[in-house]
């Protein structure tokens, strides 16, 4: 019996549910996953009572292992909000910058450690930059 190798797509993938399977905490399920060949290796999350979308979407394939965009949309029956992570990574005092790419562990580490009011339906950035 030979024993396959995971092909870059396949460990991208591996690698976002590793990171960020902290989600599930908050009652998101795997909603899409993205690996085909000309796809960029991407997983989101849905938590179906809020309505609301966490994206992680990969480019260059996954090759580099650290070119992510962490996206949240909320829907609702009259509004449709979305938020890059990157924008918000000065607001709360830390050190990263937009525009960087960082690995998804410390983008996993930021959300978990700044946004979970967020995915957690308590509050939206508007606000929770406030406090």
């Amino acid at each position: 019996m030979a024993v396959m190798e995971f092909n870059e797509r396949e460990k991208s993938l591996i690698e976002i549910l590793r990171h960020f399977g902290f989600i599930k905490e908050y009652g998101y399920k795997e909603y899409k996953f993205i690996y085909y060949i000309n796809a960029y290796p991407s997983v989101y999350f849905k938590n179906y009572q809020l309505n609301q979308i966490l994206s992680i979407i990969g480019s260059d394939f996954g090759c580099i292992g650290n070119d992510y965009s962490i996206i949240i949309e909320r829907r609702s029956l009259f509004s449709y909000k979305v938020i890059d992570v990157s924008d918000y990574y000065g607001t709360f005092g830390n050190t990263m910058i937009k525009g960087k790419n960082y690995s998804l562990k410390s983008q996993a580490e930021f959300v978990q450690k700044n946004l979970i009011p967020i995915l957690e339906g308590k509050i939206w950035i508007d606000k929770l930059k406030r406090k």
